[in-house]
């Protein structure tokens, strides 16, 4: 019979220094795999304009740097050259991972912005700059969301008739395209994007439609309405005012009311405010367009997010992610109003 004392000894597990040393190691590599080692990149959006317009895009871009754990800084620059120019400079010198840039002028700041994408990873968002080397645009096609513009024309005023279209800054490449596609829609022109603009101070004439003048009001809402009021003036004939920023549909109403006009102008407008969805409600604007605000920012930041992880697998193929635009007339009023006070539901990290 064996004892306990004559049963085998099991051998002590002797811990070396080496063992702990691999151990850490392991340990280590399996926290720098899970990120909890690295810190979050570091992006920034620069806008080119100041106003609410930018609010959605602002709401989409924060939500996107919580789904994918980076930082975000966005400079809302004035809709000028000159302190767009300064805020880029600055954003440079901080080493962002990432940036993305709405230029207002897309040839007088190529250089700069060529400077930036080599220095760090460069986005364009709202409105382009091909020139500048960047990764991808993000946004409306806004040549197309342009001759949709030219359509809502045609059904607000079957009869034809003269146009007068009222801009921001046409230096910059989404207002260019913007009008282009109007013109061209109006004029029964074949479908080419890459057409050269039309003069500014030209009239241009077609079966149905005449575009008697076009007029850039920059950043102001009460200088497009004066504007309006002087063009309905030299124009008395007009028939439909088309504005192609956030507030110029509301702007070019107060126009044809203070020019005793009510009713007899329609307006198309372009974007939504809660001031444009309810002069559409009051019958005062034919209708406008709606972009998906929220998801250009949301969808910026993650590409931005991507790239400065190093992961470039899901940049467009052409360079460009486009986003749908939709029509709002009276009918859908209720249904962009949701949207404009929240983000599209569709819209998940992936």
């Amino acid at each position: 019979m064996t004892s306990q004392l004559d049963a085998p000894v099991k051998p002590h597990r002797v811990i070396t220094p080496f063992r702990v040393l691999v151990t850490l190691v392991l340990v280590g590599l399996l926290a720098w795999n899970l990120g909890l080692f690295r810190r979050a990149p570091r992006v920034a959006i620069i806008t080119s304009g100041e106003g609410h317009y930018w609010d959605p895009i602002e709401a989409g871009a924060k939500r996107a740097a919580d789904d994918y754990d980076v930082k975000l800084t966005v400079i809302r620059c004035k809709s000028e050259l000159l302190p767009q120019l300064d805020a880029i400079k600055q954003a440079t010198g901080e080493h962002y991972d990432a940036i993305a840039i709405s230029p207002i002028n897309p040839e007088g700041e190529a250089t700069l912005m060529a400077d930036v994408a080599a220095k760090t990873q460069l986005i364009t968002l709202d409105s382009d700059s091909p020139v500048a080397r960047r990764l991808c645009f993000v946004g409306t096609d806004n040549y197309d969301a342009g001759r949709l513009c030219g359509q809502m024309v045609r059904d607000a005023v079957p009869g034809g008739g003269e146009v007068v279209i009222t801009l921001g800054n046409s230096d910059k490449e989404n207002t260019r395209l913007r009008r282009q596609g109007v013109i061209d829609e109006l004029l029964q022109r074949p479908y080419l994007p890459e057409r050269p603009a039309d003069a500014y101070d030209a009239e241009l004439k077609g079966n149905d439609f005449n575009i008697v003048a076009t007029f850039a009001a920059g950043a102001d809402s009460a200088n497009a309405t004066d504007m309006a009021v002087k063009a309905i003036k030299d124009h008395p004939n007009v028939k439909c005012l088309v504005g192609l920023l956030s507030y110029s549909g509301p702007a070019l109403v107060k126009a044809i009311e203070q020019s005793g006009k009510a009713r007899q102008i329609q307006v198309v407008g372009f974007d939504v405010s809660e001031d444009t969805l309810a002069d559409i409600e009051a019958g005062k604007i034919a209708s406008t367009i709606m972009q998906d605000q929220f998801g250009c920012g949301y969808e910026t930041v993650r590409l931005l997010a991507d790239c400065a992880k190093g992961n470039s697998a899901e940049l467009p193929v052409f360079g460009k992610k486009t986003l749908q635009c939709r029509v709002v007339k009276k009918d859908n009023v209720q249904e962009a109003r949701q949207r404009l006070n929240g983000p599209p539901p569709a819209t998940q990290p992936g």
